[in-house]
């Protein structure tokens, strides 16, 4: 034989050593410029988050329609907390809205350390209610924060820009 065979290239490790730093940060393909234009529709929208704020009753009616409070002097919102509690009473687990009511009661296992497996499902869907709550109520924030012209478009992140391009508030300029 005039020449040694390798069995092939073998394994090759993907370590990117080859790649320039520049390329590794962004695609070049998703780079794009993050500067946007505000439309009529924001300014309208403006205007008449305006007009509701002189009105105490239209404003407690979206606050609490969104679970945000709006304050009627600065037009700023903040998610309200999470009304429901998760109370633990003698041998009893129970889920009680803000008033007391009792919504779900589940028996306490004592003999078991995190109360037994009707404890434990009550427990992970009163969190998962609470975290799904919460959530929504902070993007209802931030949403009216930004769309009723109460935070400064300029000082937008750029989550906060696409919620305005997505509500047709905002374009990006070709």
């Amino acid at each position: 034989m005039a020449f040694k065979q390798n069995p092939g290239r073998g394994n090759m490790l993907k370590t990117g050593r080859s790649i320039p730093p520049t390329l590794m940060t962004k695609s070049p393909m998703h780079q794009e410029d993050d500067s946007f234009e505000l439309t009529e529709r924001y300014n309208q929208g403006v205007d008449q988050m305006g007009e509701v704020r002189t009105s105490s009753k239209k404003t407690k009616e979206i606050g609490d329609k969104q679970g945000i409070e709006i304050n009627p002097q600065t037009g700023a919102s903040r998610a309200k907390g999470y009304e429901k509690q998760l109370k633990r009473s003698g041998n009893q687990l129970r889920i009680v809205d803000g008033s007391g009511k009792v919504l779900e009661e589940v028996t306490y296992n004592n003999a078991s350390s995190d109360g037994g497996k009707a404890a434990r499902e009550l427990t992970k869907k009163f969190n998962r209610n609470r975290n799904s709550t919460n959530s929504k109520r902070v993007n209802n924030q931030t949403h009216y924060n930004i769309t009723s012209g109460a935070k400064s478009p300029n000082d937008a992140t750029e989550r906060e820009k696409e919620i305005l391009i997505n509500a047709k508030k905002a374009i990006r300029p070709n």
